[in-house]
Protein backbone atom coordinates (compact mmCIF):
# COMPACT_ATOMS: atom_id res chain seq x y z
CA UNK A 1 0.00 0.00 0.00
CA UNK A 2 1.28 3.45 -0.93
CA UNK A 3 1.05 6.77 0.87
CA UNK A 4 -0.09 9.77 -1.17
CA UNK A 5 2.40 12.55 -1.78
CA UNK A 6 0.15 14.99 0.08
CA UNK A 7 0.10 12.75 3.17
CA UNK A 8 3.88 12.36 3.01
CA UNK A 9 4.22 16.13 2.89
CA UNK A 10 1.87 16.61 5.83
CA UNK A 11 3.72 14.02 7.92
CA UNK A 12 7.04 15.63 7.08
CA UNK A 13 5.68 19.10 7.88
CA UNK A 14 4.34 17.84 11.22
CA UNK A 15 7.80 16.59 12.19
CA UNK A 16 9.40 19.84 11.07
CA UNK A 17 6.85 21.89 13.02
CA UNK A 18 7.37 19.79 16.16
CA UNK A 19 11.16 20.13 15.84
CA UNK A 20 10.96 23.90 15.27
CA UNK A 21 8.76 24.26 18.35
CA UNK A 22 11.23 22.07 20.31
CA UNK A 23 8.40 19.67 21.12
CA UNK A 24 9.47 16.39 22.63
CA UNK A 25 6.73 14.46 20.81
CA UNK A 26 4.90 14.38 17.47
CA UNK A 27 1.18 13.88 18.02
CA UNK A 28 -1.93 13.45 15.88
CA UNK A 29 -2.61 17.10 16.69
CA UNK A 30 0.62 18.09 14.90
CA UNK A 31 -0.56 16.12 11.89
CA UNK A 32 -4.00 17.75 11.88
CA UNK A 33 -2.53 21.21 12.35
CA UNK A 34 -0.21 20.78 9.37
CA UNK A 35 -3.06 19.29 7.33
CA UNK A 36 -4.88 22.60 7.73
CA UNK A 37 -2.24 24.15 5.46
CA UNK A 38 -3.49 22.13 2.47
CA UNK A 39 -6.43 23.19 0.31
CA UNK A 40 -7.84 19.70 -0.10
CA UNK A 41 -8.01 19.22 3.68
CA UNK A 42 -9.59 22.63 4.18
CA UNK A 43 -12.12 21.85 1.47
CA UNK A 44 -13.12 18.59 3.17
CA UNK A 45 -13.42 20.20 6.60
CA UNK A 46 -15.37 23.24 5.38
CA UNK A 47 -17.73 21.12 3.27
CA UNK A 48 -18.26 18.87 6.30
CA UNK A 49 -19.41 21.89 8.29
CA UNK A 50 -16.25 22.37 10.32
CA UNK A 51 -15.08 25.65 11.81
CA UNK A 52 -11.49 25.68 10.50
CA UNK A 53 -10.48 28.76 12.51
CA UNK A 54 -11.76 27.13 15.70
CA UNK A 55 -9.90 23.92 14.89
CA UNK A 56 -6.62 25.76 14.22
CA UNK A 57 -6.92 27.95 17.32
CA UNK A 58 -7.81 24.95 19.49
CA UNK A 59 -4.87 22.95 18.16
CA UNK A 60 -2.41 25.80 18.65
CA UNK A 61 -3.59 26.27 22.23
CA UNK A 62 -3.46 22.53 22.94
CA UNK A 63 0.03 22.12 21.50
CA UNK A 64 1.35 25.14 23.40
CA UNK A 65 -0.07 23.99 26.74
CA UNK A 66 0.15 20.19 26.60
CA UNK A 67 3.13 19.04 24.52
CA UNK A 68 6.36 18.97 26.55
CA UNK A 69 9.22 21.16 25.37
CA UNK A 70 12.72 19.69 25.21
CA UNK A 71 15.11 20.75 27.98
CA UNK A 72 17.37 23.69 27.03
CA UNK A 73 20.52 21.57 26.57
CA UNK A 74 18.76 19.41 23.96
CA UNK A 75 17.65 22.40 21.83
CA UNK A 76 21.12 23.18 20.50
CA UNK A 77 21.35 23.42 16.72
CA UNK A 78 22.97 20.72 14.66
CA UNK A 79 26.72 21.04 14.20
CA UNK A 80 27.39 17.69 12.60
CA UNK A 81 28.86 19.06 9.37
CA UNK A 82 31.10 21.61 11.10
CA UNK A 83 32.51 18.87 13.31
CA UNK A 84 33.13 16.60 10.30
CA UNK A 85 35.02 19.40 8.54
CA UNK A 86 37.21 19.97 11.62
CA UNK A 87 38.00 16.25 11.88
CA UNK A 88 38.86 16.09 8.18
CA UNK A 89 41.32 18.97 8.51
CA UNK A 90 43.03 17.38 11.53
CA UNK A 91 43.27 14.04 9.78
CA UNK A 92 44.84 15.62 6.68
CA UNK A 93 47.43 17.42 8.78
CA UNK A 94 48.39 14.44 10.96
CA UNK A 95 48.79 11.62 8.51
CA UNK A 96 47.74 11.20 4.92
CA UNK A 97 49.13 7.69 4.90
CA UNK A 98 46.44 6.35 7.20
CA UNK A 99 44.21 4.02 5.22
CA UNK A 100 41.32 3.29 7.57
CA UNK A 101 39.12 6.24 8.45
CA UNK A 102 38.04 6.39 12.09
CA UNK A 103 34.39 5.91 12.94
CA UNK A 104 32.71 9.19 13.65
CA UNK A 105 31.34 9.68 17.13
CA UNK A 106 27.80 11.01 17.30
CA UNK A 107 27.77 14.73 17.95
CA UNK A 108 26.51 15.46 21.44
CA UNK A 109 25.04 18.75 20.22
CA UNK A 110 22.70 17.19 17.66
CA UNK A 111 19.15 18.38 18.04
CA UNK A 112 16.91 15.62 19.35
CA UNK A 113 14.21 14.42 16.98
CA UNK A 114 10.65 14.46 18.33
CA UNK A 115 9.25 11.05 19.25
CA UNK A 116 6.01 9.69 17.81
CA UNK A 117 3.34 9.19 20.44
CA UNK A 118 1.25 6.07 20.84
CA UNK A 119 -1.76 8.16 19.85
CA UNK A 120 -0.12 8.97 16.51
CA UNK A 121 0.67 5.30 15.96
CA UNK A 122 -2.90 4.41 16.85
CA UNK A 123 -4.33 6.88 14.31
CA UNK A 124 -1.98 5.66 11.58
CA UNK A 125 -2.64 1.99 12.39
CA UNK A 126 -6.39 2.59 12.28
CA UNK A 127 -5.96 4.38 8.95
CA UNK A 128 -3.93 1.51 7.51
CA UNK A 129 -6.42 -1.12 8.73
CA UNK A 130 -9.34 0.85 7.29
CA UNK A 131 -7.63 1.20 3.91
CA UNK A 132 -6.68 -2.49 3.83
CA UNK A 133 -10.26 -3.56 4.56
CA UNK A 134 -11.49 -1.17 1.85
CA UNK A 135 -9.02 -2.55 -0.71
CA UNK A 136 -7.53 0.89 -1.26
CA UNK A 137 -4.17 1.15 -2.96
CA UNK A 138 -3.24 4.61 -1.66
CA UNK A 139 -3.62 6.11 1.82
CA UNK A 140 -4.40 9.82 1.77
CA UNK A 141 -5.06 12.42 4.43
CA UNK A 142 -8.83 12.06 4.15
CA UNK A 143 -8.41 8.51 5.51
CA UNK A 144 -6.36 9.91 8.39
CA UNK A 145 -9.09 12.47 9.14
CA UNK A 146 -11.69 9.72 9.49
CA UNK A 147 -9.34 7.82 11.82
CA UNK A 148 -8.78 10.95 13.90
CA UNK A 149 -12.53 11.38 14.36
CA UNK A 150 -12.85 7.67 15.28
CA UNK A 151 -10.28 7.94 18.06
CA UNK A 152 -11.86 8.52 21.44
CA UNK A 153 -8.90 9.40 23.62
CA UNK A 154 -7.15 12.21 21.80
CA UNK A 155 -7.62 15.92 21.50
CA UNK A 156 -7.87 16.06 17.71
CA UNK A 157 -11.02 13.92 17.84
CA UNK A 158 -12.46 16.24 20.49
CA UNK A 159 -11.61 19.44 18.60
CA UNK A 160 -12.96 18.09 15.31
CA UNK A 161 -16.24 17.08 16.94
CA UNK A 162 -16.66 20.30 18.92
CA UNK A 163 -15.96 22.37 15.80
CA UNK A 164 -18.74 20.74 13.77
CA UNK A 165 -17.21 17.61 12.23
CA UNK A 166 -19.48 14.56 12.34
CA UNK A 167 -18.01 11.23 11.21
CA UNK A 168 -20.93 10.23 8.99
CA UNK A 169 -21.07 13.59 7.25
CA UNK A 170 -17.24 13.59 6.88
CA UNK A 171 -17.30 10.18 5.18
CA UNK A 172 -20.13 11.30 2.87
CA UNK A 173 -18.19 14.43 1.87
CA UNK A 174 -14.99 12.44 1.24
CA UNK A 175 -16.89 9.87 -0.84
CA UNK A 176 -18.53 12.55 -2.96
CA UNK A 177 -15.18 14.28 -3.62
CA UNK A 178 -13.51 11.15 -4.99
Amino acid sequence: MKISSELRTIISDAYIFAREQHHEFVTPEHLLREGLNHRSVLSILITSGGNVTGIRDGLDEFLAKNVPILPEEEKKPRRRFAKKAEKAEKTDKKAKAETKPKKEEPDQNDEQEPIETLALHSVMDRTYDHCMSSDKDIIDFSDVLVSMVDETKNYCSYILRTQGIDRLHLVEVISSMR
